[in-house]
């Protein structure tokens, strides 16, 4: 019997990030293991439009369907930071009528691929803590609906209370998973708090801690 060849769609906020060009690449590899195509449906950014005409991306979605596709992957966990998870799943099951896969957010009825990022977050920790003798922490998180990012800072604020150190909540910025966000949130925590003065900033993902150097 003669092979037959699948299309899948990935669907993502933004496939230029380094997140998204490592799930592409490593989507693609078993693509093409499998004989199947890969599309990629990048809708931007759900709540949040980063530039003038941002916004169009979102209507890239209306051509994931099952006329078109075989299976879908959803990136979810690049989605929720603008939006309740309510309003993802709602989305998400809009498209229903193709097999789905949900990476990062566990999503009711779907299955879903989630990352523990709690050991390493905890192991970095204790290291600025133990060997640089870190005290005085800020912490850079995303918007107050990631599930990804209320995760890592209660890890964050449980290794700090096992070595008797506490957070001052000022010392919390928001970049929002992005580059752009984290430069302008240092700037302004700059601008308002003087010269930075913690021993150390946790950022909770490569782009924002990019962006926060710079």
């Amino acid at each position: 019997m003669e092979k037959t060849s699948k299309k899948i769609g990935f669907i993502i906020n933004d496939s230029t990030t380094d997140y998204g060009k490592e799930l592409i690449a490593g989507i693609s590899e078993e693509c093409e293991k499998n004989d199947s195509s890969l599309l990629i449906f990048p809708v931007g950014e759900f709540g949040m439009t980063y530039d003038q005409f941002g916004y169009q991306k979102r209507a890239v979605a209306s051509f994931a369907t099952s006329h078109n596709l075989d299976g879908i992957i959803f990136s979810s966990a690049t989605q929720l930071t603008h939006v309740e998870s309510e309003v993802l799943e709602d989305y998400v099951y809009s498209f229903s009528s193709v097999p789905i896969v949900s990476i990062g957010v566990d999503i009711p009825n779907i299955p879903s691929i989630l990352v523990d990022c709690s050991m390493g977050l905890r192991n970095l920790i204790e290291h600025l803590i133990k060997k640089h003798n870190c005290k005085k922490f800020g912490f850079m998180t995303a918007g107050k609906t990631s599930i990804e990012a209320d995760e890592r800072f209660e890890v964050f604020k449980q290794v700090l209370a096992e070595n008797n150190l506490e957070f001052d909540n000022s010392n919390l910025l928001y970049g929002f998973f992005s580059y752009e966000m984290a430069y302008k949130a240092m700037a302004e925590y700059e601008k308002s708090h003087g010269p930075i003065d913690f021993d150390a900033l946790i950022c909770i993902n490569d782009n924002m801690a990019l962006g926060a150097m710079d």
